[in-house]
């Protein structure tokens, strides 16, 4: 069934009639009542979800946010409208994404008077990262400025300390295509070019593709995986290290696994060693560069 969008899209290139072609002017005034019943509104869409059951997603985003007495429309097929009863509960959907809701990433964009849906960005999400595995001595806040400079777009740096380890690492608020692979890992080098490597690990990451490392599908359906199969390669490229939340992380993975018919501890070019201290860092020597 053709979208709203699709039929306006489609009308577009018609021929109107006479009367048809008569312009019905409308002031501010009179769409000001709209403008404010939108203003604590938002715009969301999944990023693997082509439609969406609106009653089983209100479910679900009323247990993600611990929020109720907001509504939802749709706007597309993929895209719905989401009316909140307060500005606080506004700020709060927009400032804590992105979302993953039952292993789903959903992006979630302000809205604006005179916004339209199809020229809204959904491809680019800003994610926090933690980097991890550096030797000690580099982190310092210097370091992390540097590290930051590396990817296209930063918005936070911050040198943390787990309170119940010894680990440190640096957060960062990068934006991310979800349209190309996951970056896995920062390079670093010193002194008689000696190199040291941190893994990156992102917050509330959904599903993705083990072989390929993008969003929004899985290897069943990834023309990389396929090539990997045929040729009798089935190492893994991605895992479920790149999350943070490792319980949560080792949730997800055995999702991707079982529904791809794989084991559940994949070996291959990022596979997790223990460091001797109940941590977990990727082999150095296993670790690859991605031409």
């Amino acid at each position: 069934m053709s979208s709203m969008q699709d039929i306006l899209q489609q009308l577009s290139s018609v021929q109107l009639d006479e009367e048809e072609c008569t312009v019905i002017e409308v002031t501010e005034e009179e769409i000001k009542q709209g403008i404010e019943d939108c203003s604590n509104s938002c715009l969301e869409k999944f990023v693997a979800r082509k439609e969406m059951n609106l009653k089983g997603l209100k479910g679900a985003l009323e247990r993600a946010w611990k929020r109720q007495g907001f509504r939802i429309f749709r706007v597309q097929p993929d895209v719905c409208q989401l009316f909140f009863a307060s500005k606080k509960d506004l700020q709060f959907v927009l400032s804590k994404g992105p979302w993953n809701i039952d292993n789903n990433l959903l992006v979630v964009k302000s809205w604006f008077s005179g916004v339209r849906v199809n020229e809204l960005d959904f491809e680019n999400v800003f994610f926090g990262v933690n980097i991890c595995g550096l030797p000690w001595e580099f982190y310092t806040q210097e370091v992390a400025m540097k590290v930051a400079s590396s990817f296209r777009d930063c918005s936070c740096v911050q040198l943390k300390e787990k309170s119940d380890s010894d680990e440190r690492f640096f957060r960062l608020r990068i934006l991310v295509n979800t349209k190309t692979p996951l970056r896995r890992v920062v390079r670093l080098k010193w002194g008689d070019n000696s190199e040291a490597r941190g893994i990156l690990r992102y917050e509330r990451l959904s599903s993705f593709c083990y072989q390929c490392g993008v969003m929004g599908h899985t290897a069943k359906v990834c023309a990389k995986a396929m090539v990997a199969e045929a040729n009798s390669s089935q190492d893994s490229q991605y895992g479920f290290w790149l999350i943070t939340d490792t319980i949560i992380a080792r949730q997800i993975w055995q999702q991707i696994l079982s529904a791809e018919g794989m084991p559940e501890n994949p070996s291959g070019p990022m596979a997790l060693e223990e460091d001797g201290r109940g941590h977990h860092r990727a082999s150095p020597s296993q670790t690859q560069c991605r031409a």
